[in-house]
């Protein structure tokens, strides 16, 4: 079955937002998801173009209180609303369809934590992405201002609500705990001048995995302002393997 492919708004989960770029050609295609930091202003629609364009679907969410999705913002929630979204692609009763087979969850920066857990927890994931993203929240605590400042953006919280939700981010859902306990096959991209979450970090769950390939890219800031081009082509090559 053939498929012409498109750029779609869909719901699913509870009150959940999403852009889903459908590939176009032969079905069932190989589909990403795609999960954003805090607040999510980058949301690697790049990457989402470029899959499709090589046969992939791609599923940017939009967490719970961001960008229009519903609830309230609340991070250790963020791996529920993955399987939420791998739920609604393998489920949903539309013309498009998935190879259950090749699903792969890619997370930016806060959002490595709940694609690691979310594959944690539903082994239908079968490769997990990480762009800079944390090793280890027992050690890592960013700025009052910062979470005052992304709280502007987020729904149902203030700053003060999501520093208490960052603190409990560590123990037995933290990366550096969780990394080595995944069978599925694992690509952690950093850049070498991230400022936000240092270079250190992808070093240290490179370290703690068991079957992970790790790229750096050098020069390259936090959301990888101006390499765009050599972080696609990273995680759609490794992808394609």
């Amino acid at each position: 079955m053939t498929y012409q492919g498109g750029c779609d708004a869909v719901t699913f989960g509870n009150g959940l937002i999403g852009v889903l770029y459908t590939a176009a050609g032969d079905l069932p295609c190989p589909t990403a998801i795609l999960l954003h930091g805090i607040p999510g202003s980058e949301k690697n629609v790049d990457i989402a173009y470029r899959l499709r364009d090589l046969g992939w679907h791609a599923l940017i969410v939009h967490f719970a209180g961001t960008w229009g999705s519903g609830g309230s913002y609340d991070i250790t929630q963020q791996p529920a609303d993955a399987i939420a979204a791998l739920e609604f692609l393998l489920t949903a009763d539309n013309a498009w369809q998935v190879d259950p087979q090749r699903i792969a969850i890619i997370g930016s920066s806060l959002g490595a934590r709940a694609a690691l857990v979310a594959a944690y927890r539903d082994p239908r994931v079968t490769k997990v992405v990480t762009l800079g993203g944390i090793s280890d929240f027992d050690e890592v605590m960013l700025s009052d201002t910062f979470f005052t400042n992304a709280s502007a953006f987020l729904h149902g919280v203030d700053g003060r609500a999501i520093k208490r939700q960052w603190a409990a981010l560590g123990g037995a859902d933290n990366p550096i705990t969780l990394i080595g306990k995944l069978t599925q096959a694992i690509l952690i991209v950093q850049g070498t001048d991230d400022d936000v979450i240092p270079l250190y970090n992808g070093e240290a769950l490179h370290q703690a995995s068991h079957n992970a390939d790790f790229v750096r890219i050098e020069g390259a800031d936090h959301i990888f302002t101006r390499h765009r081009t050599a972080l696609v082509e990273a995680v759609t090559e490794w992808l394609l393997k």
